[in-house]
């Protein structure tokens, strides 16, 4: 059997822990058995082997928890282990509507389709994203409007009026709105896209069976 050196990062360099046995390929892998395991060594683990806790001064290190159920990965801050969640996706959820909708009226409606979402945490965010093709038939000029709203009618932040002007004729535009929403909860919640024809006499259209209108939540780990 062949040895070559083995080392440990010490959080600013390389620790020589000496020369460990290793397969007789001279292009193995060093590899230190569990007995030579130094305790410098040790603290680079994962933590579920028993004392293999870092000291506060190392941080910025990965470790794998066996503890967890299933194992999960998870970050030293120098103080505590942290969970790998902050700016995570942790669920998209979608809906769909391929019906044609019109309406001519001048107050908000509702569109047709909605999302709902559960949160895992309650510090998480959920970006909603809407997008439809939208048509006006006038002669005369009309404008439709559009919104993102919560189970109450609520605007949500980003997304609380887009509106699609056309002066003549008849027109079609992609529309896309996005929100941002911070919910709070654990609990299941709803949000949809409401509509309404702000100016002119023709109709304001959502040209869902030409082009499928979606609508997603997508909750991020604060």
């Amino acid at each position: 059997m062949a040895t070559r050196p083995a080392y440990v990062y010490n959080g600013s360099g390389w620790d020589d822990i000496g020369d460990k046995r290793i397969g007789a390929e001279a292009g193995d892998i060093p590899q230190a058995s569990v007995t030579d395991l130094t305790s410098d060594l040790a603290s680079k683990l994962p933590y579920s082997y028993g004392t293999a806790t870092p000291s506060t001064s190392v941080d910025g290190f990965l470790w794998y928890d066996e503890n967890d159920t299933p194992p999960t990965p998870k970050f030293w801050d120098g103080a505590a282990f942290q969970a790998l969640t902050s700016g995570k996706i942790l669920q998209v959820v979608r809906a769909t509507d391929s019906t044609r909708r019109t309406t001519t009226s001048s107050g908000y409606a509702d569109a047709g389709i909605s999302v709902s979402i559960t949160p895992t945490k309650s510090t998480s965010a959920v970006i909603l994203i809407w997008s439809a093709r939208s048509q006006t038939l006038t002669s005369n000029g009309t404008q439709g409007n559009y919104q993102i709203t919560d189970s109450s009618n609520n605007a949500i932040s980003g997304a609380e009026d887009s509106s699609f002007y056309l002066t003549a004729s008849t027109g079609y535009e992609q529309r896309n709105l996005f929100a941002y929403a911070t919910p709070a909860t654990t609990s299941s919640v709803t949000y949809k896209v409401r509509y309404q024809r702000s100016f002119g006499s023709g109709s304001v259209v959502l040209a869902n069976d030409q082009n499928t209108g979606q609508m997603y939540a997508i909750e991020v780990g604060a």
